[in-house]
C-alpha cells in the first residue's frame, strides 16, 4: 500500500508494534486520534505501507514501521510495480481520509 500524505506525529508512541496499539485501544479507548491510529496500525498488521510525506522524516516513518519514499513514483519503484504492471498496488492519496468503494455488480 502507497500512502501519499502528511502525517502529523509518530503514532508508535501508543506500543511497539501495531497488535500492541490495537490491543491498547481495546482496553483504554477512547483515545486521541484513534481513528488515525486504529486504522495505521491495522493496516500495517496486514500490508507493507510505503509512506510517501514530506512532513516527516524518512527516520521517523522507519520507526512507524512504515517505509519511506521521496515520491509516488519511487513509492512505486519500490513494490515492485514498475515493471509488474500486474502488481495489485494501492495508492491512498489523503490518508485515512479515503474511503474505499467496493463493487459489488
Amino acid at each position: 500500500m502507497v500512502l501519499d500524505t502528511r502525517l502529523s506525529k509518530n503514532f508508535m508512541s501508543h506500543g511497539k508494534k501495531p497488535q500492541d496499539i490495537l490491543d491498547r485501544i481495546k482496553r483504554e479507548e477512547p483515545l486521541e486520534d484513534q481513528d488515525n491510529i486504529q486504522i495505521l496500525a491495522r493496516a500495517l498488521t496486514k500490508a507493507k505501507i510505503i509512506v510517501v510525506s514530506d512532513g516527516v522524516k524518512a527516520d521517523v516513518i522507519e520507526e512507524m514501521k512504515m517505509i519511506s519514499a521521496k515520491s509516488v513514483e519511487e513509492a512505486l519503484e519500490m513494490c515492485g510495480w514498475y515493471p509488474n504492471k500486474e502488481l495489485k498496488v494501492g495508492i491512498v492519496p489523503a490518508g485515512p481520509y479515503v474511503l474505499p468503494v467496493k463493487n459489488l455488480s
